[in-house]
């Protein structure tokens, strides 16, 4: 499960009275701070938990590649795919599956291990090395332990005999394309908070900072070596009391939003 309590904090740049300017032109003159405080759990594999129900929907168009030398499981497989409500394309080998994934996007493969011309460990190296994450299911007809442990190792989701249970087989494919949809969820927000024109704070419960992104150290001043590690009050401007500080942090530790005006202070001592 991904928990991130998103606070965000709105700044103002400080105006001289003298060159008060109306509120309404005022507000042209902010600037926005998230400040994201993070509590993250995430396993994988084994141990990764599945999450709730409604996170676990089907989109109706995720597809499933099913390679496998024999005719009869490609549609025995393709039969119970189909009928859990995703759409299933079929190979009979290794080397024919390679081929599919270049062509067409896959959600998740079902792979088998003993197949001519390129069998299915051979298949999990080639994704391994090449750095293709789609999520792969190893269908084995032995109970070859080391085996197993050798395809979890290089990446495979998870490893079934044969004949593969429909019921397991069912919960096994909603918590693998569950999980690869939670890390592309995680990689969007990842680039989103990357890439942002805002400046963006991620911290610890403790308010210790972990991540600043490049917005931050434009607007600031302060590279993220410098920050890593310290509290936000470093950036503190001695335009607000104790209280404002004491508020504003019991909301954000308590998973709460915040919102308001702020004016920090910039590595130069420039007011914003």
């Amino acid at each position: 499960m991904l928990l991130y309590h998103i606070n965000y904090v709105q700044h103002t740049t400080q105006i001289p009275e003298k060159h008060d300017k109306s509120h309404k032109e005022q507000k042209k003159n902010k600037a926005f701070n998230y400040i994201i405080n993070k509590d993250v759990t995430f396993q994988v594999n084994v141990s990764w938990q599945p999450p709730s129900h409604d996170v676990m929907s089907i989109s109706g168009n995720e597809i499933v590649l099913i390679a496998d030398d024999s005719a009869v499981i490609r549609v025995l497989l393709s039969q119970v795919t189909r009928k859990a409500g995703y759409t299933p394309v079929t190979a009979e080998n290794g080397r024919q599956a390679l081929s599919i994934l270049q062509s067409r996007h896959v959600d998740l493969i079902l792979l088998d291990i003993n197949m001519p011309e390129m069998n299915g460990m051979e298949v999990l190296s080639y994704l391994k090395t090449n750095e293709i994450n789609t999520p792969v299911v190893m269908i084995s007809g032995s109970g070859d332990i080391e085996q197993a442990v050798q395809s979890l190792k290089m990446g495979a989701y998870e490893y079934l005999i044969k004949p593969v249970d429909p019921n397991r087989l069912n919960i096994t494919l909603k918590n693998a394309l569950s999980e690869s949809r939670l890390r592309r969820e995680v990689k969007m927000l990842s680039t989103a908070v990357t890439n942002s024109p805002l400046s963006i704070m991620i911290t610890d419960l403790d308010g210790s900072i972990e991540y600043v992104n490049p917005a931050f150290t434009d607007i600031t001043g302060y590279t993220a070596g410098e920050v890593l590690g310290k509290h936000p009050s470093l950036l503190k401007s001695g335009s607000h009391d104790r209280l404002f500080y004491t508020t504003l942090w019991a909301k954000i530790s308590s998973g709460s939003n915040w919102q308001g005006e702020i004016c920090n202070k910039k590595k130069n001592g420039e007011l914003y």
